[in-house]
């Protein structure tokens, strides 16, 4: 889950929802720009924190990818790692059988 436009997407809504309601109650201009620039500060700030607990406690998709590959790498490495220990033991069987 990507929480990077959380913060974003809730002061948006927070301030169309402000525009709506200003509209309604036919505020003036002045208190208008207060009560919507408070808004947006506001509920972005609290949008980031949804977005870092988010982020802090639920596993992301991310993180998971993020560990296949570190297994799927592992798994690579030891691969090559027992091919190459095969081939340096058919190494050495060849030269004993040489020197034989």
């Amino acid at each position: 889950m990507k929480t990077k436009p959380i913060p974003v997407a809730v002061s948006l809504a927070a301030g169309f929802i402000t525009c709506i309601i200003s509209f309604l109650n036919q505020v003036t201009l002045g208190q208008f720009v207060r009560n919507f620039c408070l808004a947006i500060v506001i509920f972005y700030i609290l949008g980031a924190l949804v977005g870092f607990l988010l982020h802090k406690f639920i596993p992301l998709e991310e993180n998971k990818a993020a560990k296949e590959e570190i297994e799927e790498q592992t798994v690579k490495e030891e691969t090559v790692q027992e091919k190459e220990a095969g081939q340096t033991e058919e190494t050495e069987n060849l030269d004993e059988e040489d020197q034989a």
